[in-house]
C-alpha cells in the first residue's frame, strides 16, 4: 500500500497543478487562485486520499461543511479499497509467476521451499502440500479472503478463485486440475459495484476431510461442501453438498453416502468432540432425501 501511495502522490502533484489551472479558468464561481486550489487538492489527498481528477469531477472546491467531509471520506474509502486490492493482486501474480513453474519441482529442497512460500503468502495451515501450477487469485477489486487448515493437498494445476471468500478446513484433498469459483456477475448489470464490475460474491466453505476428484469444477453459488464428502472426477458442482455424500456427474448429483446414518453417528463419536458432531435428524433427513427417495423414484420409473 505504501508504494501505491507514493505513486498516487506523484500523480496528484503531476496532474493537480494542471487541474487547478483548468478549474480556475473554466469555473466562474471559483474565486480562489490557482495555487490555493492546488493546495486544496493536495490537502484533500493527504487527509482523505482523494485524487486530483476526482476533486475536479466532484467539484470539491464548491462543497462545504459536513457534506464536503462525507463526500471526501466516501471517495477516499473507495480509493483505499481499490489500491489495497491492486497491491494484493499484483503481489499474488508476482508470487504465482515465480512459484507455479516446474522449476520448483526439481528436488525435495525446491518442493519444500515452494510449500513454505505458499504457506507464508496465503496463510496456509501446517503440513499442507502444494504441487506445481497451483493458482490462488482474487479478482475485480475485491478484498477476498482465503483461510486454509492443516494437512490440505493442492495437487498440480489446481485453480482457485477466492474473490468471494473461501474456507478450506483440515485434511481436504484437492486433486489435479480442480477449478473453484467464488464469484459471479449480474448479466443485467443491476448490481454494479463502485468498480463497475457487477460483482456477486458467493462464499464457499469446504468442510474437513473432503476428497475432490481430478478436473472437477465448483461453480459460483455453492455455499458448502459437507464434511467428508467425496466429489468424483469431472463432477460439475452447482449446489451445496451434504456431509458424507458421494457426488458425481454434470451437473453433480448425490448418488449415495459413504455410510448409513447409524454408522456415521458411531464414526462421529470416535472422531469428533460432542459439540462438533452432526445431529441424527440431519443425517437421517439427508439420507432419505438424497438416497432412499431417489431409489424409490427409480423403482417406480422401472415399473
Amino acid at each position: 500500500m505504501r508504494l501505491m501511495k507514493h505513486k498516487r502522490l506523484r500523480q496528484v502533484i503531476s496532474y493537480g497543478w494542471k487541474d487547478a489551472g483548468e478549474i480556475v479558468k473554466s469555473e466562474a464561481e471559483v474565486k480562489k487562485s490557482r495555487i490555493a486550489v492546488f493546495a486544496d487538492i493536495l490537502s484533500c489527498f493527504k487527509r482523505y486520499y482523494v485524487f486530483s481528477n476526482q476533486y475536479k469531477k466532484g467539484k470539491i472546491w464548491g462543497v462545504t461543511g459536513e457534506k464536503r467531509i462525507a463526500k471526501l471520506e466516501a471517495i477516499g474509502l473507495s480509493n483505499r479499497k481499490k489500491d489495497e486490492w491492486i497491491d494484493r493482486h499484483n503481489s499474488d501474480w508476482a508470487f504465482l509467476s515465480k512459484y507455479t513453474s516446474l522449476e520448483w519441482s526439481k528436488n525435495e529442497k525446491k518442493r519444500k521451499a515452494r510449500i513454505k512460500a505458499y504457506k507464508e503468502h496465503y496463510g496456509l495451515g501446517d503440513n499442507c502440500a502444494v504441487q506445481y501450477g497451483v493458482t490462488l487469485i482474487c479478482e475485480h477489486n475485491s478484498i477476498g479472503k482465503i483461510k486454509c487448515g492443516k494437512n490440505v493437498l493442492f495437487a498440480r494445476d489446481v485453480d482457485i478463485d477466492y474473490t468471494g471468500d473461501l474456507i478450506i478446513e483440515d485434511n481436504v484433498k484437492i486433486s489435479e486440475g480442480v477449478k473453484i469459483l467464488t464469484h459471479n456477475h449480474d448479466l443485467d448489470y443491476t448490481q454494479v459495484d463502485e468498480s463497475g464490475h457487477s460483482l456477486i460474491k458467493t462464499p464457499l466453505v469446504i468442510k474437513d476431510n473432503v476428497r475432490i476428484g481430478a478436473r472437477s469444477v465448483f461453480l459460483p453459488g455453492v455455499s458448502e461442501i459437507g464434511r467428508r464428502a467425496m466429489i468424483a472426477t469431472g463432477a460439475v458442482v452447482k449446489k451445496q453438498i451434504p456431509p458424507y455424500a458421494i457426488v458425481m456427474g454434470n451437473p453433480a448429483r448425490v448418488v449415495g453416502f459413504r455410510y448409513t446414518p447409524d454408522q456415521i453417528l458411531e464414526f462421529e463419536e470416535d472422531e469428533y468432540p460432542i459439540e462438533e458432531r452432526l445431529q441424527e435428524e440431519v443425517l437421517v433427513a439427508n439420507y432419505k432425501k438424497y438416497y432412499l427417495d431417489k431409489i424409490q423414484e427409480i423403482k417406480q420409473f422401472l415399473g
